[in-house]
């Protein structure tokens, strides 16, 4: 029973890690650390599913599928004001990927190339239904997009046993590119609120490009077919814009499904 509670609790924070205004919250990173041919890994989280196989003993292939649909709202109350912030972050990400994969002892690295597609969308707004615009949204911003995904990403891990316990621990760090066009925004601003840089850098643009840097650790713990995963990511950064306003930090807690076809 304490159990189930830690798990719930875990899940419900880094659900409201990530249910807020960001225009850009990170996708769970894909962590396999694949030993040997035969394996297919899976991973899976409340809005991810992830899966792979080693067609080799150093090469594997996987796929990955998320859609998130993440709403968000503030109620404020003031002496002058009352009303609300809203909106959401919508996206539909399918990636394909190849990995290289080799141990040493209990030492594993891995390196992923992942290439994809999908659809972004953001919407944002502000409601003050005691001004004088009352019964309108006074500030609101929409952009939706398709977008097409390039990463690279290391993983650096190291496995231990206790019976029939199995862990591994280490280090990832995934080096993301993605680029957003065919963008369609929409924009009305009928209150005294300045217009919002981090909003305006989308107006009037066909395409942009951002580049990601997503460092973090991770944590796996559990049997030889099934495991717990931890992702924690302290700090992640975009590199080429600095109004583009996204989560920094990360966590995810998601099950991992391990099966070999080959006899062991």
């Amino acid at each position: 029973m304490k159990l189930t509670f830690k798990i719930s609790m875990i899940l419900y924070i880094s659900l409201l890690i990530s249910c807020n205004s960001n225009q850009y919250v990170s996708s769970q990173q894909y962590i396999p650390l694949n030993e040997k041919k035969g394996e297919i890994k899976s991973n899976i989280y409340i809005n991810t599913f992830q899966i792979g196989y080693s067609i080799t003993n150093h090469l594997s292939l996987y796929g990955e599928y998320l859609k998130r649909n993440y709403q968000f709202i503030t109620v404020f109350d003031g002496f002058e004001n009352f009303g609300q912030i809203g909106g959401n972050n919508k996206i539909l990400d399918k990636n394909l990927g190849l990995s290289y994969f080799n141990i040493l002892k209990k030492y594993k690295f891995e390196i992923l190339f992942g290439i994809g597609k999908g659809t972004y969308g953001y919407y944002y707004y502000i409601h003050n239904p005691d001004s004088n615009y009352s019964g309108k949204t006074d500030y609101n911003f929409g952009v939706d997009s398709k977008k097409f995904n390039l990463y690279l990403q290391p993983n650096f891990g190291y496995k231990f046993k206790e019976k029939l316990f199995i862990g591994e621990i280490g280090l990832f760090s995934r080096i993301y590119y993605t680029r957003l066009y065919d963008i369609n925004t929409s924009f009305e601003n009928n209150s005294p609120t300045p217009s919002k840089q981090i909003h305006l850098i989308f107006l009037n643009k066909d395409n942009m490009n951002f580049y990601f840097l997503e460092p973090g650790i991770f944590l796996k713990a559990g049997i030889k077919y099934m495991s717990f995963q931890f992702i924690f990511s302290p700090q992640n950064i975009c590199l080429n814009n600095k109004y583009l306003k996204i989560q920094k930090m990360n966590i995810f807690f998601s099950i991992n499904l391990n099966i070999n076809l080959f006899k062991q």
